[in-house]
């Protein structure tokens, strides 16, 4: 009998989770349910999307170039479990340097694009990103590893909506992508916890330039009220305070940070 085939690779993970549907799964019938799996996918599908769009968008001017992307975005993993998404991006495989800081500025865009647009469609989602080595069984689509772990783990305790990361992958980002050329920022600031704590943590700032005009000049609490209550989610105490605890993030945003570059909707 043949052993199966362990491939192991240093790779980014995060693991984001949608607030509030596992609640809804447990109140909502069969019926709906498919519906509700039908919206969702069709989400998942957007965030794909608006990364290949934004791929193909920033290199139209050359084929070579614009498939060469395209491969490097073919390389990460995306895979959905019931309320979770897992993204995977493995950065031993590009030959250059060059192809390792795209593929790694790729994944980045691609967990903020899930955070910024997952919210606007009603399906706030919190989630960690981390780093290590981790291993992968084709076949059987295993997926083993530390950083699943641990940003499973990390995800499941934060009282928001946002993704924060680990030391270990905010080091590797920087090692990376220097920071004078990141496009993605991450902002060290105190996280809210759901024991009530506050705890300092990388953030990353996933507010588009349209986010930034929008909540400067709008009712935050009102914007975030009719993205958390979509799709006929009870407005609890945990809900409503997860709520406030993402309006003071970004709040935050606003004063500290920049708007990410390269989404526009």
């Amino acid at each position: 009998m043949t052993e199966p085939a362990h491939t192991q690779s240093e790779s980014f993970i995060a693991t984001l989770d949608i607030l509030g549907i596992t609640q809804m799964m447990l109140a909502t019938d069969d019926a709906r349910l498919g519906e509700l799996a039908h919206d969702i996918c069709k989400v998942f599908d957007t965030v794909k999307g608006m990364m290949r769009d934004t791929v193909i968008n920033v290199f139209r001017d050359s084929e070579a170039e614009k498939e060469s992307a395209l491969a490097l975005l073919d390389m990460m993993r995306f895979v959905t479990f019931s309320d979770t998404i897992v993204l995977k991006c493995p950065i031993d495989k590009p030959v250059s340097d060059f192809e390792q800081q795209r593929l790694v500025m790729q994944f980045f865009f691609r967990v903020i694009f899930a955070a910024n647009v997952m919210l606007g469609c009603g399906y706030p989602i919190r989630g960690c990103v981390d780093f290590g080595k981790v291993y992968l069984e084709e076949k059987s689509e295993l997926f083993f590893g530390r950083p699943y772990v641990n940003s499973l783990k990390i995800s499941e305790t934060l009282d928001f909506s946002g993704v924060v990361m680990t030391k270990e992958a905010l080091t590797k980002y920087n090692l990376i992508i220097p920071p004078n050329n990141q496009v993605v920022r991450v902002l060290n600031m105190p996280v809210p916890l759901n024991t009530g704590r506050f705890v300092d943590m990388d953030c990353l700032n996933w507010l588009s330039k349209t986010d930034y005009e929008r909540y400067a000049s709008q009712d935050i609490r009102q914007i975030l009220y009719a993205k958390f209550s979509a799709k006929g989610k009870r407005m609890g105490e945990s809900a409503l305070r997860k709520m406030a605890n993402t309006e003071n993030t970004i709040r935050a945003f606003l004063i500290q940070g920049e708007p990410f570059k390269g989404c526009k909707r």
